[in-house]
């Protein structure tokens, strides 16, 4: 599960584990990982902390996971990147009038 050290992510994990689901937990922030690893039920779960922004990495970073877990059922992906921008937008109205 992508994006596990926090909301959708963290509670898609703890879901997961409810059911009975061994989670790999994919985030940047280890510390915020384990804290949702700390409200998991079982403990045959794993962190994996990595930057998802760093896109080439990625294909390196599941062959790392699969590897030390065998094959994956499934891949949740919750992660998101917080790029506030300011919004710029022009307004124009065009009307048209048919030829009659």
């Amino acid at each position: 599960v992508t994006g596990a050290s926090s909301g959708i992510g963290r509670v898609t994990c703890q879901y997961l584990a409810r059911l009975g689901a061994r989670v790999v937990l994919v985030a940047r922030d280890k510390e915020r990982l384990e804290k949702t690893l700390a409200g998991m039920e079982g403990d045959d779960h794993l962190i994996h902390s990595t930057d998802l922004t760093k896109v080439s990495l990625i294909p390196d970073q599941i062959q790392k996971i699969a590897n030390n877990i065998g094959p994956m059922s499934g891949l949740v992906h919750c992660a998101a990147v917080n790029d506030a921008q300011p919004l710029v937008a022009e307004y124009k109205l065009y009307i048209r009038i048919p030829n009659t």
